[in-house]
């Protein structure tokens, strides 16, 4: 590995030098023909040599092609660097290596036969399977013991390693050991995912801390690479209502109080850990004019936390080969070229760019009333009608701005890549298999008994309408569907917090895929690193923990859903009157996180 990546980076960076002048001469194609082929650099690091048009062309991995400029029937210089390739003579047919002059260091690549190109083939694809099913390699976890174990006492086993770890093991050994012994006791050793380099990803979990281990083996099983780096260590769960007793009384008595400064409509809270909704209360009236007490069976609109399913969405879709993080929007919703102001020659807007607002286009469209009219069943014709009075703000990929539109884009696209409509594939894998079977992406009779009246509180007044909000749900709010448009209790919100702090199940989602897209997906932040939006949620650091979560507000309505990812401890506050939820939230989070 570490061999491999030093070539990468000699032929990257030969690219930036100046090449000496040379003098090309003219090599005949029977003379080229002999060169075509694969030729092993370094371990899973090949070099390949195709002729096009009379020309040799080479093409290593990560890079692109680069014409090969003869000045011998054996010698050529890589245009446009100061890479040399020779093909030593051989007299018995086609060349059987390659060598290149680099810097002053010469490199020799075995050519492959078909044999060899077979194998590498199947070996691709099974790593293809590996990857997307996530399944670790025969014998890492047992190399990452043996590994672990042996930094512990002092002693590698060299024989065990390539050379080149062995030999970056010997010079860091020291270092290597005082980091091991001062973790503590090993305590567990948890399987993560396949990376997309190729290697399994453990986190070993210590008395006193977490590693994550990437490990590679060669086919002998010797360990050929293995890297590290510090991991978030999630304790086992241990607080229960028993335990939380005082702080859940003291989030009792601040909800109530802040209730009785705003008595209008209701409020209804529930704490989460792990599995376990542990404690929920409501307070006030799902319904004031009818006298109808709100309970845990009250159902509220959910607004911009419907961002959160939409980012699963994504995420399923990733993980199951069907779309990439990196995709185009226009390779699934051509329509979205109807939008306006893009940027001279900026590449397209990408899926992961919608996900996590970087896509550069405004919040809304320009004709917000009409857009944001309609019902639920026709949202995708409304956003295509709304596309072409949408705008470009940013050039894509450059800065942080929240849109609207960008989430309902990404549901739309996502609806195609799926082959099912977002209003179909939402209850099918998200709802239905977490067992949220009081939620709902428009109005049903199911839900409808149990639908808390909105009440919105405008102007210095205090006015209240609770037209607005009756109107929205009954009529639909337009495109407002991949980005707003949910319904839920307390009870099924409480079973999607779990499924986000690792609790399952995995058949919506492997925690290995749930845990690479909390923690290594990129999250814009701001400049002081206080905040930041992920691949669906929002991030805000305290003093001695960072929330995870995300809002949401419609006319009427406005939710929370706060979770301690390092205690295991989410929040849950929901409003259809006065009270502000994100601010509860904050402060119940924060005393339970004590």
């Amino acid at each position: 590995m570490m061999q491999r990546f030093v070539i990468f980076l000699m032929l990257a960076g030969s690219c930036l030098a100046q090449s000496p002048d040379r003098k090309e001469i003219t090599v005949s194609p029977e003379v080229l023909s002999q060169y075509v082929g694969t030729y092993a650099i370094a371990p899973r690091f090949n070099m390949t040599i195709t002729l096009v048009d009379g020309q040799l062309i080479s093409q290593m991995p990560g890079q692109g092609k680069a014409p090969l400029i003869p000045e011998s029937e054996t010698k050529f210089s890589r245009k446009g660097t100061s890479v040399e390739i020779e093909f030593p003579k051989d007299e018995k047919g086609p060349a059987s290596q390659v060598i290149l002059h680099q810097n002053g260091r010469d490199t020799t690549g075995k050519r492959l036969s078909d044999k060899d190109l077979k194998r590498i083939a199947e070996a691709a694809a099974a790593f293809d399977k590996r990857f997307k099913d996530q399944t670790a390699a025969p014998g890492t976890e047992a190399a990452v013991r043996t590994l672990v174990g042996a930094l512990q006492t002092g002693k590698p086993n060299y024989e065990k390693m390539s050379p080149d770890l062995a030999d970056a093991t010997r010079q860091q050994l020291p270092d290597l050991h005082q980091m091991i012994v001062e973790k503590g006791v090993l305590q567990s050793v948890l399987f993560k995912g396949v990376g997309p380099g190729g290697a399994d990803i453990y986190q070993v979990n210590f008395e006193k801390g977490s590693i994550d281990y990437r490990v590679w083996l060669e086919a002998d099983g010797k360990i050929e690479s293995a890297n590290f780096r510090p991991s978030e260590y999630l304790p086992p769960i241990t607080a229960t209502a028993e335990s939380l007793h005082a702080q859940l009384m003291e989030v009792d008595s601040k909800i109530a109080a802040e209730f009785a400064k705003h008595p209008i409509g209701s409020v209804t809270a529930g704490v989460v850990v792990g599995k376990q909704l542990i404690w929920s209360k409501s307070y006030g009236e799902a319904d004031m004019e009818k006298k109808i007490p709100a309970d845990a069976e009250t159902v509220y609109r959910l607004g911009s936390i419907t961002k959160m399913f939409t980012a699963l969405m994504l995420e399923q879709l990733v993980e199951a080969g069907k779309v990439h993080l990196s995709d185009p929007v226009e390779k699934y919703f051509p329509e979205m070229k109807a939008v306006q102001g893009r940027f001279p020659d900026a590449p397209p807007i990408t899926l992961i760019q919608l996900a996590t607002h970087t896509s550069g286009l405004d919040r809304e469209p320009d004709d917000i009333e009409v857009a944001t009219a309609g019902p639920v069943a026709d949202w995708e014709k409304t956003l295509i009608a709304a596309l072409p009075h949408l705008r470009y703000q940013f050039e894509p990929g450059t800065q942080f701005f929240y849109s609207n539109m960008g989430y309902a884009i990404l549901g739309a696209a996502l609806s195609r890549a799926a082959g099912e409509s977002y209003l179909e594939y939402v209850p099918k894998h998200i709802f239905e298999p977490l067992g949220m079977t009081h939620s709902a992406l428009e109005l049903n009779s199911q839900i409808l008994p149990h639908l808390s009246k909105g009440y919105a509180v405008m102007g210095p007044n205090g006015e209240v309408d609770s037209e607005t909000p009756a109107r929205e749900n009954e009529k639909g709010r337009g495109y407002k569907v991949p980005n707003g448009a949910a319904y839920t209790t307390v009870g099924d919100l409480a079973r999607f917090a779990s499924f986000l702090m690792g609790q399952g199940p995995a058949s919506v989602l492997k925690t290995s895929s749930l845990d690479r897209f909390q923690k290594e997906i990129i999250v814009p932040a701001n400049i002081d690193l206080t905040d930041g939006y992920g691949v669906g949620f929002q991030v805000d650091k305290h003093d001695n923990y960072v929330t995870f979560g995300h809002g949401g507000s419609v006319a009427g309505y406005t939710a929370m859903l706060l979770i301690n990812r390092q205690k295991g401890i989410g929040v849950i506050v929901f409003s259809n009157g006065a009270v502000d939820p994100g601010g509860l939230a904050e402060q119940s989070l924060d005393i339970l996180s004590k």
